[in-house]
């Protein structure tokens, strides 16, 4: 783990020797400390940040330091096309036995993951996903552990089988329970695993296990002061309490909170508003909210949702009973493009589904759990053909589909700031440090955020009160008085602040970096932290801001 002291260092280095581009000679005879730094922030995909990267090879091949140069093909990728980028992270796989750092097999290999997964490759993505768990595992990496079956269990479940996302967030929270000291991001880790397998479970509508790791989310985010997360889990519990029957209840929570969520958010919402609205026999008010629901995903595309093709039958047959031919027409092609959709997911889904991932916790649960994929798979095949047939009924009012999609509305109109903070005079009274060390520790971390030093992903609460001249205890009590947050939410803030603002300044990143480079770039080690961030801080996920930032710079 790189002292604070030395970045701090190069920081200011960074602004005297490295404001202009250095040659091949000069770079050469930098530290491995140093290129690190360049590296970091040099503009990724340009001529000058491929000559850094090639530099830092070519040095460790000189100081034939496997372990850097294991490092520098892994960094190589940043800025490449999807075919270079995998043969920089293979050479890297390549010699990663001989790095003496434990953690970077797991690392590469979480790497190559992510890459796979960003160029849809979802079952390859999956097994590196799994080999960096079993690299983890082997140097005791709790949280590279967790964050192995978090990734592996966001692609079982985006793809339809929640039953073995379910089984892995299980682990995760089992590990959780079991290493809470050696998990740097405890609250946050666990809080992303609670949310993911409440919202599995309701997939599945197994609502009593739903209920009970909602309620359990919401506990820690009001704890954690996560007032976002708070009322993403609060029209969760309301989607929980319709399957109950409680639809007002339901009904009176989720119009509390439909407003001011991204649009997949806002249409999953207006769904069950709508859902309850038939319920209660109001056919023209679940009409109009699932109307909402088709606006908003043409604006982003028409993507993949929950319920979608329940929303599109009604349309239909409200039209048809309505004598609205062109709209029964428009409908009707909403439903055979996500048809199509569905079907040819239906072939990763079962690449992705048998992908091995043997673990002693999982053995027992196997055969349930084929079983009830079995079941599913029939179910998605009846309820296709179901389709069909209805499609089939309909096939004078059938055209083809011809889909067009509109430019995004901007995310954002200023700047986004870091959540701010103004303690009570009690609650400075109640730490009880000294306030000369207050003012010094206030002090140092301002310094330190203006030199970015939260972007370094090695920045623990331990090495930050070493580099402070303080200890934990007072750090944390500093931080949570003055900065209003836990550690680990202070340190995601400032790094989703920094991002969402520096590529706002910066598209071009976009064009030459995959989703768990542009992460790393900004100081986060995990994809499902990053997005969240993302998702908490704007309202949108990473995909839909990014998409938004090119359209503006068209």
């Amino acid at each position: 783990m790189r002292p604070y002291l030395v970045f701090l260092l190069l920081s200011m280095m960074t602004i005297t020797v490295f404001s202009q581009e250095l040659n091949k000679d000069q770079l050469l005879q930098l530290s491995f400390d140093s290129l690190d730094r360049i590296e970091n922030e040099v503009e990724y995909g340009t001529m000058y940040s491929k000559k850094v990267f090639d530099a830092h090879i070519l040095k460790a091949k000189y100081a034939k330091d496997t372990g850097q140069l294991a490092e520098a093909y892994r960094k190589r990728v940043w800025g490449e096309d999807f075919a270079s980028a995998i043969k920089y992270v293979d050479s890297a796989i390549g010699i990663s036995t001989g790095v003496h750092e434990k953690r970077f097999p797991s690392k590469v290999h979480y790497t190559k993951g992510g890459l796979l997964y960003e160029a849809d490759r979802p079952d390859d993505a999956v097994r590196e996903f799994v080999t960096a768990y079993e690299f983890a595992k082997k140097a005791n990496d709790y949280e590279q552990i967790i964050d192995c079956f978090n990734a592996i269990a966001i692609i079982k479940g985006e793809y339809g089988h929640q039953e073995r996302a379910i089984s892995l967030l299980r682990l995760s929270l089992d590990y959780l329970n079991k290493y809470e000291g050696k998990i740097d991001n405890y609250d946050l880790t666990k809080l992303i695993t609670l949310d993911n397998i409440a919202r599995c479970y309701l997939q599945i509508k197994k609502i009593d296990s739903s209920r009970h790791y909602a309620q359990q989310g919401l506990d820690l985010s009001s704890q954690m002061k996560d007032l976002d997360t708070y009322r993403s889990l609060s029209a969760l519990y309301a989607q929980i309490n319709y399957y109950d029957g409680n639809y007002i209840k339901s009904r009176d929570t989720l119009l509390k909170y439909v407003k001011g969520t991204g649009d997949l958010s806002q249409a999953d919402r207006l769904f069950y508003l709508g859902m309850i609205e038939g319920e209660i026999g109001n056919s023209a008010k679940k009409r109009r909210y699932f109307k909402r629901i088709d606006s908003l995903l043409d604006r982003n595309g028409y993507p993949l949702m929950d319920n979608v093709k329940e929303i599109f039958q009604f349309l239909i047959k409200d039209a048809i009973s309505k004598d609205e031919e062109p709209m029964v027409k428009n409908y009707a092609d909403r439903l055979v493009y996500y048809d199509s959709i569905l079907t040819r997911a239906e072939k990763e889904i079962r690449s992705i589904l048998w992908t091995e991932f043997d673990l002693p916790e999982q053995e027992a649960s196997k055969k349930v759990l084929s079983d009830e994929i079995q079941k599913k798979e029939g179910t998605i095949r009846n309820y296709i053909l179901l389709s069909v047939l209805l499609i089939s009924l309909l096939a004078l009012y059938f055209i083809k589909y011809s889909r067009t999609q509109k430019k995004l509305r901007e995310v954002m109109d200023q700047d986004v700031e870091p959540l701010k903070s103004h303690p009570k005079k009690d609650d400075i009274a109640q730490m009880n440090i000294d306030p000369e060390l207050v003012q010094s520790t206030l002090e140092a971390l301002d310094k330190w955020e203006t030199n970015l030093g939260y972007l370094d992903q090695k920045t623990s609460q331990n090495s930050l009160a070493s580099d402070l001249n303080t200890n934990t205890t007072y750090l944390s009590k500093i931080i949570n008085t003055y900065k209003g947050q836990t550690f680990s939410n202070y340190i995601k803030d400032l790094r989703v602040t920094y991002a969402i603002n520096h590529l706002k300044e910066n598209p071009q990143i976009i064009d030459t970096h995959s989703t768990i480079q542009i992460a790393e770039m900004f100081g986060f080690s995990s994809l499902d932290v990053f997005a969240r961030a993302i998702k908490s801080k704007i309202g949108v996920t990473p995909a839909v801001y990014f998409r938004k930032l090119k359209k503006s710079n068209l």
